[in-house]
């Protein structure tokens, strides 16, 4: 399992866990760096909108890898997907 694989757990965890009245999440950066400690805020539904695509990360600004591109950028709060190769 990569880091990832396991931040995108723990948020799913931490996002089904939430009251539904608290709109702002705290979640864990969904970079595949190992030594990465950086959280996001970001609203449910923002969450939501990032999980809607398979392979879609939330990662903190500049945590975006050269093999990924932006799907979503909301200030310091990036979605990223796989590059797609011809």
């Amino acid at each position: 399992m990569t880091r990832s694989d396991h931040s995108q757990q723990v948020n799913d965890w931490l996002q089904a866990g939430a009251s539904s009245s608290q709109d702002v999440l705290d979640l864990l950066c969904e970079c595949n760096e190992p030594s990465c400690t950086a959280t996001v805020s970001t609203t449910r539904e923002r969450y939501l909108l990032a999980r809607d695509e398979a392979g879609q990360l939330l990662v903190a600004a500049g945590h975006e890898h050269a093999s990924q591109r932006v799907v979503h950028a909301w200030g310091e709060v990036l979605v990223v997907a796989p590059t797609l190769t011809a």
